[in-house]
Order: C-alpha cells, then structure tokens, then sequence
C-alpha cells in the first residue's frame, strides 16, 4: 500500500486571525487567548450589548505581544475593555 503525499498549496491571500485578549465569556463560547481565523466571531454583535468596549479585545495576531501589556496596563483601551468584562471600570 502506497501512501500518497498530500501538497498544500499556499493561498496568495492572508488568512486574517485574530486572538481574544479579554477574560473569557464562557457562556458565549469565548475563552482567553482564543484565535479566530478569517475575521472576529459574530458572537461580538450579540455581546456589544452588554460589553460595548468588547471588539477591542479581538486584536491581530500580529500585534499580540503589545496588546498583552496593554491589557495589564491601567488606563489603555484594552484594559478598560477588559475591566468592563470583569466588572470593573466601564
């Protein structure tokens, strides 16, 4: 029996990925640190409602090592997005 290699051919347009930086929501299916790929998760329209500072906690993978200091650090975006899933500042 052969084995038949499989070739993957790579698209010539990037696949958007995003990580979740927040606390997780495990009632929404959103849990820390989570990546989506091909956009952010539509579970953000349903969530705005309550967290209306949520889609800031979605970030490019490429620009994650910012964003993790940015959500520790007091008074940044993320970190009053964050505080808002927490129960803290809004």
């Amino acid at each position: 029996m052969t084995k038949k290699s499989k070739s993957y051919a790579a698209s010539d347009t990037p696949v958007e990925r995003y990580m979740y930086m927040g606390k997780s929501i495990i009632r929404a299916g959103l849990f820390h640190g989570q990546v989506f790929r091909g956009g952010k998760p539509a579970v953000i329209e349903t969530l705005k409602e309550k967290y209306p500072l949520i889609e800031q906690l979605f970030v490019p993978i490429g620009e994650i090592d910012e964003a993790w200091e940015a959500v520790e650090t007091k008074g940044t975006p993320l970190y009053l997005a964050n505080q808002q899933i927490v129960g803290g500042e809004k």
